[in-house]
């Protein structure tokens, strides 16, 4: 038997006469998505509007925070040059200006600059004894004599106060 003559043998006239005079159903029509209830679009629209307003939230906390992206990119790029050192207390005022009212911080310094920082951000040490008077002396010294681990304690003291303090904004 050849290839023609198997598939002629298969073809419906060939096959089960029962089937003969069957036609075959039609498939029903696919179902929409789309809710037909004006009460189940109102849910949609406000679920929507839900999703929505959660992505611009997310987007507006996301540039808020660029201030901090910033300082943190900053922080990571200061070594223990005397040149960075000095910028260490800079870069951290700018912060606290960038993320509280300029006449709550522009006028703090001493004592009272490490105080108001550690009640800003309840994780960090700046006002207790081995970085307590550093970041003045940082400031205001033309040579600062601070010790490499002196320094890693106040970078990584920056580090979270610039990550965790609470902000105006």
């Amino acid at each position: 038997m050849t290839r023609s003559q198997v598939n002629d043998a298969l073809t419906p006239k060939n096959g089960n006469p029962l089937l003969e005079g069957f036609d075959e159903i039609s498939r029903p029509a696919d179902i929409s998505w789309w809710p037909e209830t004006l009460g189940w679009q109102i849910l949609f629209f406000f679920l929507l509007l839900l999703i929505l307003h959660r992505v611009y939230l997310l987007f507006k906390h996301y540039m808020d925070n660029a201030y901090r992206r910033w300082a943190d990119e900053q922080l990571k790029q200061l070594n223990q040059s005397t040149d960075d050192i000095q910028k260490l207390p800079v870069l951290l005022k700018k912060t606290a200006i960038y993320a509280y009212a300029r006449e709550n911080v522009a006028d703090l310094t001493g004592k009272q600059w490490e105080a108001w920082l550690d009640k800003e951000c309840a994780s960090t040490t700046f006002s207790q004894a081995p970085l307590s008077g550093l970041l003045s002396h940082l400031s205001y010294s033309q040579s600062p004599d601070v010790s490499a681990e002196q320094f890693e304690q106040l970078k990584q003291q920056t580090s979270i106060w610039i990550k965790h303090h609470k902000g105006a904004r």
